[in-house]
């Protein structure tokens, strides 16, 4: 009873996958590596940047349907990963396109969802003075880091233009 039991959800299993590939195309497969000896720095480039969006993924991706303070809390963990991200990426002093491209989607996603929670907090604006205070500082630092990081990026790019030049 046990082995029909099992085939009957292997084949439950194996028409769900069916069916969501069939709806959402490839936009939620589970990405896979390859390993092996030659270009391992692709492949380790290419790791980092899935293991990046993965991680921002997981902590914009969440409901506004929580308290105004947990809200806060959870946009303030977002603003934490495009932080440490973002100091990631200038650390050698130079945004390469890719490193560009994912800053950009990544604060334009954060910019949505503050909307988002702007448009809660709005609905008693008296009552969450608080969390638009901490909301708004959270912005401050959040349009401060992107200067910073363009700025850095703008330097890195002058220097690497002066290197080619020679």
């Amino acid at each position: 009873m046990s082995f029909l039991k099992s085939a009957i959800n292997q084949v439950g299993r194996d028409m769900g996958k069916v069916v969501s590939n069939e709806i959402f195309k490839d936009k939620h497969s589970t990405p896979y590596r390859r390993v092996s000896g030659n270009n391992s720095n692709s492949h380790r480039s290419s790791s980092r940047v899935r293991s990046i969006k993965t991680e921002f993924d997981k902590a914009i991706d969440f409901q506004t349907g929580f308290k105004p303070t947990t809200l806060i809390n959870k946009i303030s963990g977002v603003y934490t990963v495009i932080k440490n991200e973002a100091n990631e990426y200038i650390a050698d002093g130079y945004l390469d396109p890719t490193e560009s491209s994912n800053l950009f989607e990544m604060m334009k996603r954060f910019n949505s969802k503050v909307e988002d929670i702007c448009d809660v907090l709005d609905l008693d604006e008296s009552g969450n003075e608080k969390e638009i205070n901490q909301l708004n500082q959270i912005l401050g630092k959040t349009n401060k880091l992107f200067k910073n990081t363009l700025e850095i990026s703008a330097k890195g790019c002058k220097e690497k233009q002066v290197e080619h030049r020679e």
